[in-house]
C-alpha cells in the first residue's frame, strides 16, 4: 500500500493558555504587570496522521516566541506526539495583548504553563484521531489596510480548509488564513484581540471550531484602526464581525467528492454531500500533479460542481518538510 492510498486521520484540540498570575504584556508599552483578562488566550492544534507518521499545525494567541523557545516548544510537542520536531508547525496569531515569555515578571512561569498545557493538548488530539475528509476554498476579506503612507499593497486573500469526520460527517475544524496585525487593543488587559472574537463568531455560525492562521501581515493593520494608538473594543468587534462574515461566504468543494481521505464511504454518499453556506466564492482544490497548499490552484464553480477536465479524486500526503500536499489521480 503506497502513501497515496493510505487513509488520513485528523483531530482538533485546543487548550486555554490564559495566565492566572501577573504578567508583562508584549506588543505595546504598558505600565507595570497586569492580570486583568478581557479575552482568554488559546493554543489550538490540528493533528494529521498518515502512514504511521504524524504532523501537526499549532496556533497560539501570542505575539511570538524567539527561535530558541519555538524550537524547544516544537521538540516538546513532537515528543508528546511521537514524531519529529520538523513535523510540528507553529503560528502566532500575533496578538499585542499577550504575556511576554522573556519578562523577569513571571515570563518563565508563563512559558512553563503554555508548554505544559500544549503537551496535554497534543495527547488529547491523539485520542481524537479519526478518518477525515477535507474541502479547500479561497475567498476575500477586507479587514486589513496598509499602514505605510503612499503604499496600498494589501493581501485580501482568505484561505479556508474545512475538515470533517469521514464516518460521522461532523465538522472537525475550519482552518482560516488572513493578514492583519492583531493590534487593535492597547489597554492593560490580556486579550486575543479580534482573532479570538472572530473565532467565537465563526464557531457559532459554522457550528464547528474556528482556527485562524496569521499570514505575512507585515505593514497590514486592521482597517480603520489608528496606526500608533490602536483602537477600541468596538473596533475589535467590528473587525471580527467583518472577518466572520467573509468566512461564512466561503463555499467548499464537498470533501466527500474526494475519495482519497477515506475509502469506507460509498461514491453515491460522497456525491450527495455539499459544504459551506452557499456563498458565491469559488472553491479551489489543489491543482494537477503534486502541489503545496500555497501553490497554484485551479478554480471550481461555487457549490462544489466540478468543471470538465478537473480531477475528481486525489490523495493527501506530506512532503519531507512537512508541507501538506495533494496528489491528483
Amino acid at each position: 500500500m503506497t502513501i497515496q492510498s493510505l487513509p488520513c486521520r485528523a483531530a482538533f484540540a485546543q487548550v486555554d493558555i490564559t495566565p492566572d498570575f501577573p504578567v508583562d504584556l508584549i506588543g505595546y508599552a504598558r505600565p507595570g504587570p497586569v492580570r486583568a483578562v478581557l479575552h482568554p488566550l488559546f493554543a489550538q492544534l490540528i493533528l494529521w496522521e498518515r502512514g504511521g507518521e504524524r504532523f501537526c499545525l499549532i496556533t497560539l494567541d501570542t505575539l511570538g516566541f524567539t527561535t530558541s523557545l519555538a524550537q524547544m516548544m516544537r521538540q516538546q510537542v513532537a515528543s508528546a506526539l511521537g514524531t519529529r520536531p520538523g513535523h510540528v508547525m507553529l503560528c502566532a496569531t500575533h496578538t499585542h495583548s499577550a504575556p511576554n515569555p522573556l519578562s523577569p515578571i513571571n515570563g518563565a512561569r508563563y512559558w512553563d504553563l503554555v508548554t505544559g498545557r500544549l503537551r496535554a493538548c497534543a495527547h488529547e488530539a491523539i485520542a481524537r484521531l479519526a478518518p477525515c475528509l477535507a474541502g479547500w476554498a479561497l475567498g476575500q476579506t477586507d479587514i486589513g489596510e496598509n499602514r505605510r503612507p503612499g503604499c496600498s499593497v494589501v493581501d485580501r486573500r482568505l484561505g479556508g480548509l474545512l475538515l470533517e469526520n469521514a464516518q460521522t460527517h461532523a465538522p472537525i475544524v475550519l482552518l482560516l488564513r488572513t493578514c492583519a496585525h492583531a493590534n487593535v487593543l492597547t489597554g492593560p488587559q490580556i486579550s486575543s484581540d479580534y482573532i479570538g472574537l472572530a473565532r467565537e463568531k465563526i464557531a457559532a455560525s459554522r457550528k464547528c471550531p474556528g482556527m485562524i492562521l496569521q499570514g505575512a501581515s507585515g505593514n497590514l493593520k486592521p482597517v480603520g484602526v489608528d496606526t500608533v494608538h490602536g483602537g477600541t473594543l468596538d473596533d475589535a468587534m467590528r473587525i471580527a464581525e467583518q472577518f466572520a462574515n467573509a468566512a461564512t461566504q466561503l463555499s467548499f468543494t464537498p470533501p466527500s467528492g474526494h475519495r482519497a481521505y477515506h475509502d469506507g464511504i460509498s461514491p453515491a454518499a460522497k456525491r450527495s454531500r455539499t459544504f459551506g453556506a452557499g456563498g458565491s466564492v469559488a472553491c479551489r482544490p489543489i491543482g494537477h500533479g503534486c502541489r503545496a497548499m500555497a501553490g497554484r490552484v485551479r478554480p471550481v464553480a461555487a457549490g462544489g460542481n466540478q468543471k470538465p477536465g478537473h480531477p475528481q479524486s486525489g490523495a493527501l500526503s506530506f512532503s519531507q518538510r512537512g508541507m501538506l500536499l495533494w496528489h491528483t489521480r
